[in-house]
């Protein structure tokens, strides 16, 4: 009797090993065990514990919840899915080469592409936008780097300043400040009334103002153009021309680039004028001796 029993216990091990049973399904795909293995729609599972046969959006994986809710994994030649419901809109795909795609978009070129956007951090979203970082911070934004780590560049918020910084490193000065009436810091978080302040030089090869007014003025007919003698009590009480701030003015408000070279303009006609009118003096002092001389070497005669 035990060695009876002791043949079946073999045989039984045998088969549980070595043997390949079919589960008795109600579709066209059986479903194999084999080996340890469970084979949907195969019967030679050999990728995994479960390995899962087919083509097509109703030859993979479902997940349903019983209330409507169905989460699908599957293949559809190349490209493998994990959608909602089915919906290449609702998920992701990957392809043979490993190129990942978000929504519904063909990815053949880049490792991530992303359909209708990305969004990281916590709290609600309450943007529209490609790309959301909900952060505030140096280190909850976007950040750029070398492989040796030597150059880093930021993109980020300070929601207590009410600033968005673009800088080298985090520091908040090394780079560039944009506030929320649109204003731009370029090494300084201070703005002002600027549209652009910047906390250094500015190199150019050219800078071009646009103005309302021109110092042509200065020779209408009806300008007045004071005398020398008048300018030169003027400069004596003021320590400046007329029309031109004083050094003190300037210091503690600057200058406007516009409105400065319109009035240096307007003392350089001011100038021509004044040259102008002595020249003419000269001409007539030159007229009269010269009559003297006549007059002399007659008289000589």
């Amino acid at each position: 009797m035990k060695k009876i029993l002791l043949v079946c216990l073999i045989a039984i091990i045998s088969l549980s090993v070595s043997a390949q049973t079919q589960v008795p399904e109600n579709s066209s795909s059986p479903i194999y065990f084999k080996a340890g293995k469970l084979g949907v729609g195969t019967s030679s599972p050999e990728h995994g514990k479960v390995e899962i046969a087919g083509d097509g959006l109703d030859q993979g994986l479902t997940i349903y919840n019983g209330i409507g809710s169905t989460y699908r994994m599957y293949r559809i030649g190349d490209i493998a899915y994990l959608t909602r419901a089915g919906d290449n809109n609702k998920g992701f795909s990957i392809t043979a080469t490993g190129y990942v795609g978000l929504g519904n978009v063909n990815n053949t070129s880049f490792q991530l592409a992303i359909a209708n956007g990305l969004y990281l951090g916590g709290g609600a979203i309450t943007r529209a936008g490609t790309l959301q970082i909900n952060g505030t911070g140096a280190d909850n934004g976007l950040t750029l780097w070398t492989a040796n780590g030597d150059m880093t560049a930021r993109l980020w918020i300070d929601a207590a300043k009410d600033l968005m910084y673009l800088t080298k490193g985090a520091g908040s000065t090394n780079g560039i400040c944009i506030a929320r009436n649109g204003s731009v810091g370029i090494g300084t978080e201070v703005t002002g009334t600027h549209k652009l302040a910047v906390e250094g030089t500015i190199g150019a090869r050219e800078i071009k103002v646009e103005t309302t007014a021109w110092a042509d003025f200065v020779f209408n007919d009806d300008y007045h153009l004071i005398g020398l003698m008048e300018l030169e009590s003027f400069i004596q009480t003021n320590n400046h021309l007329p029309d031109i701030p004083s050094e003190e003015k300037v210091l503690e408000e600057g200058v406007s680039l516009g409105k400065m070279d319109a009035k240096l303009l307007q003392k350089i006609e001011e100038l021509t004028l004044y040259v102008i009118d002595l020249s003419k003096s000269v001409e007539t002092l030159k007229t009269e001796n010269q009559n003297l001389q006549h007059e002399i070497e007659n008289l000589k005669k």
